[in-house]
């Protein structure tokens, strides 16, 4: 698994109580034999997103007995700060290099419960 955020890398970026006020959990099923590209792009994208104003946890994980899945799990203390990070040019910029080795994906909001 690969772990990237820092908690609370900025003051202003504190959760609420219950944690964070936006996830957002997403399965990609990356090109066969595409795993260990993906990965390195994705560890410069939870790079870039961590730095991001309001970030709080960017986690890259690989799926067990399943050498083609990636499940990337942010979270945010709002949308908006998520939202705000993916129009980042260097955010973007290492989308696009991901892109080209996505074979599909489904994303799931997260909303926190406690």
């Amino acid at each position: 698994m690969y772990r990237f955020a820092t908690m609370y890398m900025y003051e202003d970026a504190r959760p609420p109580t219950n944690g964070y006020g936006y996830g957002l959990a997403t399965f990609i099923r990356v090109k066969t034999g595409s795993r260990g590209a993906f990965t390195e792009v994705m560890d410069e994208v939870a790079s870039a997103a961590c730095l991001s104003p309001g970030c709080i946890d960017y986690l890259v994980s690989g799926v067990q007995d399943d050498p083609d899945g990636v499940f990337v799990t942010e979270f945010w203390r709002s949308q908006e700060d998520q939202r705000g990070a993916l129009q980042s040019p260097a955010i973007m910029a290492l989308i696009d290099r991901c892109n080209p080795l996505i074979d599909r994906f489904d994303q799931t909001p997260l909303i926190p419960l406690g």
